[in-house]
């Protein structure tokens, strides 16, 4: 097995794992008030990254087609009403909800060259329903990363 493909498992691995154990587990949403007023609940969400849209991503037969079909969801705390946000042909992952559960920043290799290797991504953001994601710069992050850009 050649490094390329070596790291499309581990990124896809990562990429789940992170999303899911802290990325963004309590993405809290609250309706800003005035002084008395109650407030909203806060409401757990959790961002995580799946293939489950594509049977055929299995990264056993091809690492490569597993790691490009994955994509960016959110569901509720409760594991309930799952939603895809991300749509595309390339790798979305690590997504990190913002304090106020507005938006999303994520990692994709959306922007990357015919020829590029596969590691080759950039920093996004969105907003919380999938709609406005923007490149804010070209180049890997990690999650533990500050983020002042949200």
């Amino acid at each position: 097995m050649t490094s390329r493909e070596g790291i499309a498992p581990v990124a896809l691995a990562a990429s789940v794992i992170i999303g899911v154990s802290g990325a963004g587990l309590l993405g809290a949403r609250a309706q800003p008030g005035k002084r008395g007023e109650n407030r909203a609940a806060l409401r757990s969400t959790i961002a995580f990254v799946s293939t489950r849209h594509d049977p055929t991503a299995d990264p056993t037969v091809d690492p490569q087609h597993a790691l490009l079909a994955a994509e960016i969801y959110l569901m509720d705390g409760d594991g309930t009403n799952p939603r895809r946000l991300t749509e595309n042909t390339a790798f979305d992952g690590f997504p990190s909800l913002s304090p106020d559960g507005r938006r999303i920043v994520f990692d994709s290799n959306r922007l990357r060259a015919e020829g590029e290797p596969l590691n080759i991504s950039g920093l996004f953001v969105m907003n919380a329903d999938g709609t406005g994601q923007t490149s804010l710069v070209r180049g890997s992050w990690s999650p533990s990363t500050p983020r002042t850009c949200l």
